[in-house]
């Protein structure tokens, strides 16, 4: 997600995007018939490929984005199933204790042929890169939820003795 926010990208203004992650995070991004032509739910929710085609789209993740009713966005299935591929990158590998690795590298290579590229060693929500307050409230309700929001911040800010935002 930081990439497209750093740079301002659009989804109309990309050629490709190529995701590179190690074998163990591969298993997210394969079967193709799965990862990018997903059936229900649950295939969203496991699908780097379509985490990826989401961010670019929408420009968040939320929980409406991993419903039955994301299955019908045509604009993120299709920029899914024409613009996004996976592979195996030789950088992106297990960490030095063994444990699999949660990093990806994208390359985004636009229409104009440039290419952006970013390494993502712990992805956000990952323990070694939490989450905000703000960014779980945001994620979690939607903006039509917005005097609930403000409530909930309200009672977090005061809790933690903060200026509210």
């Amino acid at each position: 997600m930081a990439l497209v926010r750093e740079n301002d990208i659009r989804p109309d203004q990309i050629e490709e995007v190529i995701i590179g992650v190690d074998a163990g995070g591969f298993h997210y991004c394969e079967p193709v018939s799965v990862r990018h032509y997903p059936r229900n739910a649950v295939d969203l929710q496991f699908s780097i490929p379509y985490n990826v085609a989401n961010v670019i789209i929408n420009r968040k993740v939320s929980f409406e984005h991993f419903t039955e009713d994301a299955l019908k966005r045509k604009d993120v299935l299709e920029f899914l199933s024409t613009k996004v591929r996976s592979w195996i990158d030789p950088e992106v590998s297990f960490d030095e204790i063994g444990k699999a690795c949660t990093a990806a590298r994208i390359q985004i290579k636009s229409r104009d042929g440039k290419l952006y590229v970013k390494r993502v060693d712990h992805p956000k929500g990952d323990p070694t890169n939490p989450m905000g307050m703000e960014e779980i409230i945001e994620k979690r309700f939607a903006k039509e939820d917005a005097s609930c929001l403000s409530g909930l911040m309200a009672g977090w800010c005061r809790k933690k003795k903060r200026p509210c935002p």
